[in-house]
């Protein structure tokens, strides 16, 4: 039940850290593209995972349900990788798996396209 994903964000050098959402699936691709369109602290794990994590909670601030940080991979139909070192961001579900640098992500819309068609469905 519910609509899960995670976010898990990579360094290069550290343990992953997930970032777990129970509801927001539907919404996770968008979440990501708005925190990475900023064009902030792409380099700095630490301050991108928060500002994902925040962006994937939204109004939903003192809630003690629905949100988690880990560091191991919870379950979910949408696995979003952010790896910090390579600038690369993917999102994968059972069928299939997108790839994109974070400049292409944020800079090209068709591409923000082909990745919600590829995940969501659509054509």
């Amino acid at each position: 039940m519910g609509d899960r994903a995670h976010v898990k964000v990579i360094d290069g050098t550290n343990p992953p850290l997930y970032l777990y959402t129970h509801w927001g699936a539907s919404t996770i691709v968008n979440d990501v593209h708005e925190v990475l369109k900023v064009r902030k602290r792409w380099d700095d794990p630490a301050y991108l995972s928060r500002m994902i994590f925040d962006r994937m909670k939204k109004d939903s601030v003192d809630s003690v349900l629905g949100f988690g940080i880990s560091t191991y991979e919870p379950d979910g139909w949408i696995a979003v990788t952010v790896d910090t070192d390579n600038h690369v961001v993917s999102f994968a579900t059972e069928d299939t798996e997108v790839k994109n640098s974070f400049e292409r992500f944020v800079s090209d819309p068709l591409v923000l396209v082909n990745v919600l068609n590829a995940v969501y469905g659509g054509s």
